[in-house]
């Protein structure tokens, strides 16, 4: 009796997912929603994205905001332009 071949290591889904961008376009001053709806973002169910902001001004406290949010959460790849 021979024996059988070794099986190869299934590949997880999430490993043949496209990456996708979360475009969270001009970021301009501040509402009280501000802060949750940033963080939604960095904690997205997906295994591959990258969140680009942008912001008129970095002082602007919405900037201000996303900046902080992301010091939180060093790990997502997120770009403040």
């Amino acid at each position: 009796m021979s024996a059988s071949p070794p099986v190869p290591p299934l590949t997880p889904i999430f490993f043949l997912l496209p990456g996708v961008s979360f475009f969270n376009g001009l970021l301009k001053g501040f509402d009280t929603n501000l802060p949750e709806n940033l963080e939604s973002f960095h904690s997205a169910d997906y295994p591959n994205f990258e969140i680009l902001c942008s912001v008129a001004d970095l002082n602007d406290e919405g900037g201000c905001r996303l900046y902080m949010i992301h010091l939180k959460v060093p790990d997502v790849n997120a770009t403040l332009l």
